[in-house]
């Protein structure tokens, strides 16, 4: 009785309204639980959506970026191409520029160049001239041994007479000095006049001197020069010294050897200072052709 009592109680309590059994919780739970799986299949594709969305936007925004990027990329390319191209092309009309002015100035170095030739084979022609000049103008050989063999002769007398001059005057000690002088200097250039009639004059290594070494030839051959004149010169001065000397003592000799003749004295002196003034000219023209040469 008392469990038929608690069963009809329990019925009876499941069947009032103020009581909630354990059915109504289990329901109320399912109801729950059906209400959120409901939320959930809800809110799970709307969250799914909201995250392709914003994947989506950050791809766009990645692409903008990428696509800007390589826009500007290109761009800054292209600058760099522009700029290049205009550094070339500055630099290609400098360089044609100066091609211009290259051509312009090798244009005038030609024409002086042109101009300098001419001169220089008009030098060339006046040098040839010149050369013809200087060898229509040399001394011939024979003619310089002649000369030579007169000089010779006339000084081989001169020494002989001055020897006799001397034994007679040597109790005068100026003249003494004098003559010792003079033999000294007839010496020299006695031996200078040996020396110069044992070179064989050769034209064409004459030529070759003068050509090569011609300012050094020139000033060796003009102190030769001078120095022969200033000896010769000084010797025809003391040897008229001596014979005025000797025509105040009164000494019947002259320059021969033999009795004193003063007009034949006069043309001996002449005739010696005839072939020094021809040598003098002689040497001048060659002068001055060389002169010619040289410049």
């Amino acid at each position: 009785m008392t469990e038929n009592d608690s069963s009809f109680k329990m019925g009876d309590i499941e069947k009032s309204p103020d009581k909630i059994t354990n059915n109504d919780v289990v329901d109320i739970r399912k109801d729950k639980i059906k209400h959120r799986i409901t939320l959930v299949n809800i809110l799970i594709p709307f969250l799914m959506l909201v995250l392709l969305f914003y994947v989506y936007i950050e791809m766009k925004k990645k692409v903008d970026d990428v696509n800007l990027r390589g826009t500007e990329n290109i761009q800054a390319l292209s600058n760099r191409i522009d700029i290049k191209m205009k550094s070339m092309e500055t630099n290609v009309a400098s360089i044609l520029e100066k091609y211009a002015e290259f051509e312009a100035a090798t244009g005038e170095k030609i024409s002086e160049g042109k101009k300098t030739t001419g001169s220089i084979h008009q030098k060339l022609i006046k040098i040839e001239r010149s050369f013809k000049k200087i060898d229509s103008s040399k001394v011939d050989k024979k003619k310089l041994k002649e000369n030579i063999n007169k000089i010779e002769k006339s000084l081989s007398s001169i020494k002989k007479n001055v020897d006799k001059i001397n034994s007679e005057l040597i109790k005068n000690s100026e003249l003494d000095k004098e003559f010792g002088l003079i033999t000294n200097d007839l010496v020299k250039i006695n031996t200078d006049i040996v020396s110069l009639s044992s070179l064989k004059i050769d034209k064409e290594a004459l030529d070759l001197a003068v050509m090569k070494n011609s300012k050094e030839s020139k000033d060796n051959l003009e102190k030769l020069r001078k120095d022969f004149e200033g000896r010769i010169s000084s010797i025809f001065k003391r040897i008229k010294k001596l014979e005025t000397t000797i025509y105040s003592k009164q000494i019947p000799y002259n320059v021969s050897g033999v009795k004193s003749n003063p007009d034949k004295n006069i043309h001996e002196k002449n005739s010696l200072q005839k072939d020094q003034e021809d040598k003098e000219n002689s040497n001048k023209g060659s002068n001055i052709e060389e002169q010619d040469i040289i410049e």
